[in-house]
């Protein structure tokens, strides 16, 4: 496989699905390794959301993994003895 463009999602915590759900149309079209953050301990806080213009309720609930693996992702497993700590790597397909 050739990379040719990676997502990195290294954000405030509890932010991830905001930038995911922004980021879906790039996904979509480029189908770049993703490499995010899941953790359901974090949530959007008030000052996030006061922060922003606005924030879609389907902003609030989007699933990153879900959607890669809809356009057919694959989940790749941490090697042997690494904790990836709540921190997911998604292969697009080919």
């Amino acid at each position: 496989m050739q990379l040719k463009f990676c997502l990195y999602c290294g954000l405030q915590e509890g932010a991830e699905q905001l930038v995911g759900y922004g980021a879906r149309r790039t996904i979509r079209s480029n189908l770049p390794v993703v490499v995010f953050e899941s953790r359901t301990d974090k949530q959007v806080s008030s000052d996030m959301l006061a922060a922003l213009p606005a924030a879609p309720e389907a902003a609030l609930k989007f699933d990153l993994l879900a959607c890669c693996q809809g356009l057919g992702y694959s989940l790749m497993a941490a090697p042997v003895g690494i904790d990836m700590n709540g921190n997911w790597i998604l292969v697009p397909p080919g």
